[in-house]
């Protein structure tokens, strides 16, 4: 679940953070409000909200639907049909889509690094909770895409220290020291694909995801220095690209070097001189230097003798404040930023506070740097409350701030910073925040600061499965007469719903067309492109006898917690079905379809640990004495519905022991009001009890405003808003929860839902939320 103060996070999405009335205790359940996030498919968002990616260029316009599971902390979403449309066609016409949504969250006081990986793509980067190396991207001023993990995991430990620093014009390079505390060096080359990561150094050379600093020393030669395990000065080089060279120990061996993995920086001092800093274990500050590429001199102490600068092995930073200046600043041991400087080669100033007073950060605190303008650079840090803060100086005038531009509490109070040139004329800020959230504040020119905005949030961070330039669609190996068959799911036939058990993911899938079949798939790779294994039919359509479970919401279930269910398996899946009523069930008033309404059915499917999910000892809910059989054409229909088709979806509430069920009474096409129908979503105690249960609609075209806002009638002309779309109005429906972000509050009895719902007109998906008063 996510907590009310993430779920708040959203209001820029739309979504109400207003305090909601009190519901009475004995209520009967009702729809408090929803809202609109963001519309995951497509180009852009109809209305103006953020939107968080372009699915066009993967050949996916438009799309539909979007059953859903959980499987190893990841949701998987298959997707309907994606029409071919223009330039993207894409693999196939009207194949699925299989989406993921990784949910990848920052660690706590994870280091960052960023880059720019062209002129026109800003890269930031962290390890996560995995070990792995992950990349955030934005390209020019858009929106900033949900990190991708682009190494292994288990490389390095949880959010090491990284540095990126450009080898060639078209190479970027990521820097850390591994878990088994050798370095490390992934690239990439232009718009390519990451390389790497590769081992570049004997292990145990470093302190594990300690501190280093990549540098060129000339045009040909790029430097990557850190303190080393044995507490010495260490750096490694590569020449014109050629294989990486040391490490070596540079420096004099009688120095009071601080801890392995300390804070370290780098800079030129004029054009054939650069120098390393770092705070020595006495507190005073060091310069080690090269000149003209000859032997390396120091470390020398330059800093007044006796005098503790800082803490021992604190974050440094640095610039040419001139051409002429090298600026070098830290925060003190009194909680102030600080500097030491050089000017043209001579004596070391410094340090020197850089504003009066006190403006407390912890010492030895990371700094970091931009250049905003031609003639300003500004240090940012965050303070002992959490605040990101701007100083900046202009020329060598004095140093001004600090100025906030994260409030308290938005990172913790020794939390790390990056920044980049994302544009010519903006600079941002990237931060770490305290629950997993990567911000970013940015501002253009000498104008005002932005944000901060969250650039990796929950549901939003979409990825597909791809096959090189397009989505790879849902495909399936076998048939029930043709084991070898590989074939996809073509127009009207789709995946209806799924689950995760142990090490595979199940799909459910309606195909056949007029002879319509449910098929049970699995794979144990839903994120690559090998196909999903056949297992078997469930339910048919012409069959008299069957056809009731032909849009299947599946949910996981121990068997002991469905009472009066006998069967000899532990656990299972219980099934709502959609499909062929049982004969003689009243028909629902106002039905709109003229074909005849459908209806909703329950099953329990076995599953057993060294086979899965069965067939066999399937059992159906028949209702009254008898309860569950074995025949499918004796399942009692729960209820009607009033159009022959709708999506089901289905859940329970963690913490209120409660079964929802969503689906639509909406349809497109005989009767105009269809298209003005609700979602609704139906709430029991068990099961069954979503026979009787009231519907309770969560969402209505006409109350929640989505008319000529983000569902549109072909009255409204044709544009960017409303294609892709069908020939005819829009309508509200399948309605998928995305299980994995329910939440409930029991003091004030409400559940929070997350479901995607398709319009048709434009033919995409759009991200809800509703809340229930219960």
């Amino acid at each position: 679940m996510i907590s009310r103060r993430r779920l708040l996070q959203y209001s820029a999405g739309g979504f109400a953070s207003s305090v909601l009335p009190m519901p009475s205790m004995a209520q009967t359940p009702r729809s408090v409000c929803t809202r609109r996030i963001v519309q995951m498919t497509g180009k852009f968002d109809p209305d103006g909200l953020v939107h968080f990616q372009d699915t066009s260029v993967l050949g996916v316009d438009g799309v539909d639907l979007g059953a859903s599971t959980v499987h190893k902390g990841k949701t998987f979403i298959f997707f309907g049909d994606v029409p071919r449309v223009g330039r993207n066609s894409g693999p196939v016409q009207d194949a699925d889509a299989i989406g993921i949504i990784d949910d990848i969250q920052v660690p706590q006081r994870a280091q960052l690094a960023a880059g720019k990986q062209s002129a026109d793509q800003s890269d930031a980067f962290f390890i996560g909770e995995n070990g792995a190396l992950y990349v955030a991207w934005v390209v020019g001023g858009d929106t900033w895409n949900h990190p991708f993990q682009i190494s292994a995991p288990g490389l390095a430990p949880v959010g090491a220290c990284l540095a990126a620093a450009k080898q060639f014009d078209q190479q970027l390079n990521v820097f850390f020291i591994g878990r088994d505390g050798g370095l490390y060096v992934t690239w990439v080359v232009d718009l390519g694909i990451w390389q790497g990561p590769q081992l570049i150094s004997q292990t145990g050379i470093a302190k594990p995801g300690g501190k280093l600093v990549a540098i060129k020393q000339f045009d040909n030669q790029l430097n990557v220095f850190f303190i080393g395990s044995n507490r010495r000065l260490h750096v490694a080089w590569s020449v014109n690209g050629g294989a990486w060279q040391g490490p070596q120990v540079v420096g004099r061996a009688d120095i009071p070097y601080p801890q392995a993995g300390a804070g370290i920086a780098a800079c030129k001092q004029g054009a054939n001189q650069l120098d390393v800093f770092f705070i020595g274990d006495d507190g005073g500050f060091y310069v080690a230097w090269s000149t003209a590429g000859g032997v390396w001199q120091g470390p020398q102490k330059v800093s007044p003798a006796n005098l503790r600068v800082s803490i021992p092995g604190a974050n440094l930073a640095t610039f040419n404040q001139t051409s002429n200046q090298v600026t070098v600043v830290f925060v003190d041991s009194a909680g102030r930023l600080s500097s030491m400087w050089v000017v043209g080669g001579g004596v070391w100033q410094g340090p020197a506070p850089a504003v009066p007073g006190l403006h407390p950060a912890k010492p030895g605190t990371q700094v970091v740097l931009a250049m905003q303008g031609p003639n300003q650079w500004d240090a940012f840090l965050v303070n002992q409350d959490g605040a990101v803060q701007v100083y900046w100086v202009v020329g060598l005038e004095a140093w001004q701030g600090p100025v906030e531009i994260a409030g308290s509490g938005s990172t913790f109070d020794d939390g790390t910073l990056a920044v980049v040139q994302q544009l010519d004329d903006q600079i941002t800020v990237i931060f770490a925040g305290t629950v997993g959230d990567l911000q970013v504040n940015w501002v253009k020119g000498l104008g005002t600061w932005q944000g901060p905005v969250r650039v990796n949030p929950e549901m939003l961070g979409m990825r597909l499965v791809r096959d090189g330039q397009y989505f790879h669609p849902y495909t399936i190996r076998g048939t029930e007469t043709d084991p070898t068959k590989i074939w996809i799911t073509g127009t009207n036939e789709t995946p209806t719903g799924a689950f995760s058990y142990g090490e595979r993911v199940y799909v459910f899938a309606v195909a056949g067309r007029e002879k319509s079949a449910s098929y049970l798939t699995s794979s144990a790779s839903p994120d690559s492109t090998e196909p999903f294994q056949f297992h078997f039919a469930f339910s048919r359509g012409p069959d008299e006898n069957s056809g009731r479970f032909l849009q299947v919401a599946p949910v996981v279930v121990n068997t002991r917690e469905i009472p009066g269910l006998s069967s000899d398996a532990s656990e299972g899946v219980i099934l709502f079905g959609h499909g062929r009523m049982q004969p003689n069930t009243p028909v629902r008033p106002g039905c709109i379809d003229p074909r005849g309404p459908s209806g909703v059915q329950l099953a329990f499917m076995p599953i057993h640990p060294e086979q899965g999910p069965t067939k066999s000892g399937t059992l159906y809910y028949a209702g009254g004495p008898q309860r569950w059989t074995t025949n499918e054409a004796a399942a009692k229909t729960l209820f009607t519905t009033c159009y022959y088709w709708t999506s089901v979806s289905a859940g329970r509430i963690p913490g209120a022991g409660k079964w929802i069920l969503l689906y639509q009474l909406s349809g497109p096409a005989e009767v105009s009001s269809a298209h003005d129908l609700p979602i609704v979503a139906r709430i029991a105690d068990t099961p069954w009890d979503i026979a009787t249960a009231p519907d309770i609609p969560i969402f209505s075209p006409v109350l929640d405003n989505a008319w000529d806002h983000f569902m549109f009638k072909p009255s409204v002309p044709d544009s960017n808003r409303n294609l892709p779309h069908i020939g005819h109005p829009a309508f509200a429906y399948g309605a998928f929860l995305l299980h994995k972000y329910t939440q409930w509050d029991e003091s004030h009895r409400f559940a929070t839902i997350f479901y995607l719902m398709s319009t048709g007109r434009p033919y995409q998906v759009q991200l809800m939320s509703s809340v229930i008063a219960l």
